[in-house]
């Protein structure tokens, strides 16, 4: 069994990055480079399947492989991420879809160099323009919960691409053909993918593209919600090495 970094080593005593051929037994392991089939397709499909860091590695040698630090020495993370809310389905028979800004937060854990966890709400306030006259008036708010199993195909690199796919609630009102205000919780399931930089060995910059798909119920029809956004991470949760003395080596990082 391959063991992950367990601490981040001296500033300064070596890269952050391996090198494409670097296979020393600090960093856990050999890289793993998909064997060449002759065909691109086919070649990217080996590079794209599951994998695990029992069988496989650390990391498959793409996006920069990380050396003497290691995504899973900060497991936990905190994210903030905004962007673009893009309804592609009407609410109702007799409301207009409409886009927004949408903010949103979320918590995670990487427990393999492949795979992790998230939870995210996410927060919106789209227009729902109702085409019935009624007395009573909808919030336009509309919020998503949901929590996700996140692959990450190349491991523990720098750069690293994700698929995310989970299950979650979409809240939201709005003036049904009747005219009455009407609450719905709808069962949603978020997928996409997405793809994170290391910035700071306790910082990322992410982006992804999702289609939340909310199932309909009641006066509320399924929709194709999609959100583009970017936003950052704070990683924390790891302790440094005690294979090297330092004033912090009692902290956690």
């Amino acid at each position: 069994m391959l063991e992950p970094v367990s601490g981040d080593y001296p500033p300064g005593a070596a890269g952050d990055v391996a090198p494409s051929d670097w296979c020393a037994d600090e960093w856990g392991g050999p890289m793993v480079e998909p064997a060449s089939s002759g065909s691109r397709w086919s070649d990217w499909r080996e590079r794209m399947r599951f994998r695990h860091s029992m069988m496989d590695g650390r990391a498959i040698g793409k996006g920069q492989p990380l050396r003497t630090t290691s995504w899973l020495n900060r497991p936990y993370e905190f994210g903030i991420d905004t962007g673009a809310f893009l309804m592609a389905n009407d609410v109702s028979s007799n409301n207009t879809s409409n886009n927004d800004l949408m903010v949103a937060a979320h918590l995670g854990w990487d427990w393999d160099h492949y795979w992790g966890a998230q939870a995210r709400m996410t927060w919106t306030t789209p227009e729902f323009a109702s085409s019935v006259d009624s007395n009573d008036q909808n919030t336009n708010t509309l919020m998503m919960y949901d929590v996700s199993l996140m692959y990450y195909p190349w491991g523990d690199s720098r750069v690293r691409p994700y698929y995310r796919l989970g299950m979650g609630l979409t809240d939201l009102d709005f003036i049904n053909p009747s005219g009455v205000r009407e609450d719905n919780t709808l069962f949603t399931i978020p997928m996409g993918l997405g793809i994170k930089y290391q910035t700071e060995r306790w910082m990322a910059i992410r982006a992804e593209a999702m289609d939340n798909i909310a199932w309909g119920q009641n006066s509320a029809s399924s929709m194709h919600n999609f959100t583009l956004t970017i936003g950052f991470e704070w990683r924390y949760g790891g302790r440094p090495s005690s294979g090297w003395s330092s004033p912090a080596a009692q902290r956690t990082w």
